[in-house]
């Protein structure tokens, strides 16, 4: 699956920013492959955020060695210290965590509580998740 784009967003950009636009026309058409598992996309970005790619790459093989598919049930089941222990930061485990928590528990006939701690309808996590 790739992002798809055709001639008005490309003619957008173009008209927005004059050296973008030379840009796109000495590069073309950019094929970007979309990771069709949402919830791991979401994950490799914490993962990748303010470290090398390289980095990232060997992180994320580690943590789709530990858990075989990320998902959120896979991650809810290990503890933000397993996660650490692939080599990411405590504070980026615990939010990957918090974040597969809350999809299990709305998956489970749960709830999702919002910042005041109210009991959200899981119906209405898209919106807030839409919103960040």
């Amino acid at each position: 699956m790739y992002f798809q784009y055709g001639e008005t967003e490309i003619n957008y950009l173009k008209r927005k920013d004059k050296r973008l636009a030379s840009v796109i026309d000495a590069i073309g058409h950019i094929e970007r492959k979309l990771d069709d598992n949402l919830f791991a996309a979401v994950v490799r970005h914490i993962v990748g955020q303010q470290i090398s790619s390289k980095a990232q790459a060997t992180v994320w093989a580690r943590l789709e060695t530990r858990l075989k598919d990320v998902t959120p049930f896979a991650v809810h089941a290990a503890s933000a210290q397993e996660l650490q222990g692939l080599g990411m930061s405590l504070r980026k485990a615990e939010y990957i965590k918090d974040f597969a928590d809350k999809i299990v528990s709305v998956v489970s006939g749960g709830c999702l509580k919002n910042v005041n701690n109210e009991c959200k309808d899981y119906r209405k996590f898209y919106h807030e998740i839409y919103r960040v």
